[in-house]
């Protein structure tokens, strides 16, 4: 037991008075010094040798373990050589330096439990850097694929690697740059429409400030998966409401195993889509399918889209025809008025005037407006007549036009006497248009079922009387669709019961919409206008056609 126990003592004393010896080491100092001299820079090609030395103390009769660490770079980037001797220097040998070369070095002592590390010194080493080699793996590549672009050099790390892209051949733009603590740096490409198709490399020295020609130019051959999008709309991009619109986008597949997503969109938002080589929408247009649309084929990451606008305009409505003076009775050397309106439409509005069945319109304007008006200063005699507008917009080619309806104009002299203040002579109703006088005013005095005209001047203004028991009967009705009377009217019968002379005359109501002809006053009597009396009938025996005659009506205010 003793012969066992005897040795392991030993063996532990030997180890514990080792690591006192070593404990007692003490590192003063570690330099680094290198030659030749850098004197304004060492020529490329000569040897460099960095020698290492150490300031050490030992115990006595101690010859400990020394490691020497050979470092390149202010953050020791790269570890040239490690070596462990017992003496108290060593060296490092740079055959044939190169540019690369240049940059700071140092160098670290490990001996015992100590270490510590030289200064930094800077060696500069003149001459040009190797040209770098770029190649690119794989070279033949589809639409959202990913290529390698790889630069080698063989120059000393650490170093600086740039990419470069040519843009139709012209001067080279920074792809990307990274450091590398090795001879080899890689950059991976994604693939799109957008990317070049000629690259290069060089390698920089940062710590020498040198830079290498560019590597030879490497061509990448891109093949796309499919055609550019096509993207029709019919009948075009400008179309009327109610129109059909249809939206087609389509592709052709060039690579048989690529099946791209096509997508119609409105703005943002896809409204049809499809993994065919064609995709088609439609509908019927309405304004609020304005906006601007786009064809997209999409495969992997690769997508390629085109965009138009398409305006759908709203036709214009029926025009309306208005004059001013009211009534259409004109002062001559008076002035009018006629005003064209529309509900609605899309901008811009062309605006026509026409005098009686004139082709050629009195005036023209366009504007981006639902009125317009044409004014005349000075009337004259022959302004008399019928009047209307015509209005119009368009769509790409297409014209959409409306015409009014027809206004008469009646110009009187100056000195001309109102026909209705002249005495008249009760006379028999003639069964002709002609023969009412075309100041005509027909009064009613209340609502209600219309008995027979009484005629207090001949020719001349009308009163139409009615019974008291029907006063509240509604007044639509009340001078609307009659009958011509039958039998011939004479003197001596007017006051017959006959249910109206005059035919086809329609009521408006109070509060008409903008289009009418209907003004009401303060005193709550309703003025009608332009209101179309008929020929008289005679048993149903059509009569030569006479003049067309207006009247204003005023109806007292409704019960």
């Amino acid at each position: 037991m003793l012969k066992v126990i005897f040795p392991i003592l030993s063996f532990l004393l030997l180890e514990t008075s080792k690591t006192e010896s070593e404990n007692g080491v003490i590192i003063n100092s570690v330099k680094l010094k290198y030659n030749p001299a850098d004197a304004g820079g060492i020529k490329q090609g000569s040897n460099i040798t960095l020698t290492c030395s150490v300031d050490i103390l030992t115990p006595s009769g101690q010859s400990p373990q020394i490691s020497y660490l050979f470092y390149k770079g202010q953050a020791q980037d790269a570890l040239l050589k490690t070596v462990t001797i017992q003496a108290q220097e060593s060296q490092y040998l740079i055959q044939s330096a190169r540019p690369s070369h240049s940059g700071y070095y140092s160098c670290e002592v490990e001996a015992g439990s100590q270490r510590k590390e030289s200064v930094f010194s800077f060696i500069t080493v003149t001459g040009n850097l190797q040209t770098p080699v770029l190649t690119i793996r794989p070279t033949e590549v589809i639409l959202g694929d990913l290529t390698e672009l790889c630069c080698t050099s063989e120059e000393i790390p650490p170093l600086t690697f740039i990419f470069y892209t040519h843009k139709n051949g012209l001067n080279p733009v920074r792809l990307h740059e990274t450091s590398s603590k090795n001879k080899t740096a890689t950059h991976q490409l994604r693939v799109t429409t957008d990317t070049e198709q000629n690259y290069s490399c060089t390698i920089e020295v940062p710590a020498a400030r040198s830079v290498s020609k560019h590597s030879e130019v490497v061509q990448l051959s891109v093949q796309n998966p499919f055609s550019d999008p096509m993207f029709e709309i019919e009948p075009s991009n400008e179309i009327f409401e109610g129109d059909k619109l249809t939206i087609k986008c389509r592709v052709m597949q060039l690579l048989p195993h690529v099946k791209p997503q096509l997508i119609i969109m409105k703005d943002t938002t896809p409204i049809s889509t499809g993994n065919t080589s064609s995709v088609v929408f439609s509908k019927t247009a309405n304004a609020t399918d304005t906006g601007k649309y786009g064809c997209m084929a999409r495969w992997n990451s690769v997508s390629q889209a085109i965009r138009r606008q398409v305006t759908v305009a709203v036709p214009v409505s029926i025009p309306t025809l208005m004059s001013t003076p009211i009534g259409g009775n004109v002062v001559e050397d008076g002035s009018l008025d006629l005003s064209c309106a529309v509900l609605g439409g899309s901008y811009p509005i062309t605006y026509k005037f026409y005098q009686d069945t004139s082709e050629i319109p009195l005036h023209q304007i366009t504007l981006n407006a639902t009125t317009a008006v044409h004014h005349i200063v000075s009337i004259k005699n022959g302004h008399s007549g019928k009047y209307s507008c015509e209005v119009s917009n368009s769509a790409d080619q297409i014209t959409r036009t409306k015409k009014s309806q027809y206004v008469t104009i009646i110009v009187r002299g100056i000195n001309q006497e109102d026909e209705s203040s002249k005495p008249s002579q009760r006379g028999p109703l003639q069964h002709n248009q002609g023969s009412l006088k075309k100041s005509m005013e027909v009064i009613y005095s209340k609502i209600g079922n219309i008995t027979h005209p009484k005629l207090n001047q001949p020719d001349s203004d009308m009163l139409i009387e009615q019974q008291e028991a029907d006063s509240d009967r509604n007044h639509e009705g009340d001078y609307t669709n009659i009958m011509p009377c039958q039998g011939n009217v004479t003197e001596d019968d007017s006051e017959s019961d006959c249910e109206a002379d005059y035919t086809n005359v329609t009521s408006k109501r109070k509060a008409a919409s903008a289009d009418s002809d209907t003004s009401s006053d303060e005193t709550n009597h309703v003025l009608y206008t332009q209101l179309d009396l008929a020929a008289l009938q005679n048993n149903g025996t059509p009569q030569p056609q006479g003049p067309t005659i207006y009247a204003s009506i005023a109806l007292d205010k409704l019960r």
